[in-house]
């Protein structure tokens, strides 16, 4: 992307400016999946280590919402990435 610092909005040409736009949501859009898989998973270790009570229950639960979540952010991940 070219600098257009100082430049009017109106000035430039309106297809560069809505190929720009598109492609920073498409990157935004990248970037929020991973930013939430990141924080569910961080969250779900956090769980795992506070509760270390040998309660079989409490880590399967971890265990299928850590995959769960794997999977949600495959399944997002690529969604948005192919919708280009």
């Amino acid at each position: 992307m070219a600098d257009h610092a100082g430049e009017p909005l109106w000035s430039r040409d309106y297809s560069t400016l809505l190929t720009e736009t598109s492609q920073i949501a498409y990157f935004n859009a990248l970037i929020y999946f991973t930013t939430h898989f990141f924080l569910k998973i961080s969250i779900l270790l956090f769980y795992k280590r506070i509760f270390t009570l040998n309660v079989k229950w409490f880590k399967w639960c971890v265990y299928a919402m850590t995959f769960y979540t794997v999977g949600w952010w495959i399944g997002c991940f690529f969604a948005a990435m192919l919708q280009w």
